[in-house]
């Protein structure tokens, strides 16, 4: 790869760069207004006691549901310390065996940072 290359594939990524970041606000925007509307048609949905509303192609509907939140450090510490009858001590050792016996990965990435126009 010669440094001609180089210059051309970085400018390139600039370049592109700065179309995504432009375009990644744009999503925002709409996404941000999207999550505003469902929320107030949600909240008179649920108010009016409408599960579904019919539309000429599709139908907006309230779905419920219950399910367990995700495993985490404060989950596991909590579930050991009543499984352990609230020796927290005992707890905390076996979360630190568990937390140092997790593998790790490694990964590398480049990032474009200070880059204006």
């Amino acid at each position: 790869m010669s440094t001609e290359d180089l210059t051309n594939s970085v400018s390139k990524l600039v370049e592109l760069n700065k179309q995504i970041t432009e375009a990644r606000a744009d999503i925002k925007i709409l996404t941000d207004a999207e999550k505003i509307l469902k929320s107030r048609i949600k909240k008179l949905m649920i108010d009016n006691g409408l599960d579904v509303i019919n539309l000429k192609k599709g139908k907006i509907a309230v779905k419920k549901s219950v399910r367990k939140t995700g495993l985490n450090k404060a989950s596991i510490k909590e579930g050991l310390s009543v499984f352990f009858g609230g020796d927290n001590t005992q707890a905390e050792t076996v979360l630190k065996v568990i937390l140092d016996s997790l593998p790790t990965k490694e990964s590398s990435t480049i990032s474009l940072t200070g880059v204006k126009e």
